[in-house]
């Protein structure tokens, strides 16, 4: 039966590692904050998009009041 050889563990070899790992956090904290700007942009816009919605809403139901009450006018004359 063959033994398998362990890796000896020097103190360069450790630092490596840690290192590495490091890095590796690094980049996931990274390309997580991208995406957490960029679902931000994507939240301004839905969040804007709302808002000019509701004041064409608004818009829309004062246009229609002053239509009806021009209407009303026209028929009472």
């Amino acid at each position: 039966m063959e033994e398998f050889k362990r890796p000896r563990l020097t103190k360069e070899s450790t630092i490596h590692d840690i290192a590495s790992s490091i890095r590796e956090i690094s980049e996931s904290v990274s390309a997580i904050s991208e995406k957490y700007r960029i679902l931000l942009k994507v939240n301004k816009a839905l969040v804007l998009y709302m808002q000019n919605d509701k004041k064409r809403q608004q818009i829309s139901a004062l246009n229609d009041i002053q239509s009806d009450l021009e209407q009303t006018r026209l028929a009472s004359d």
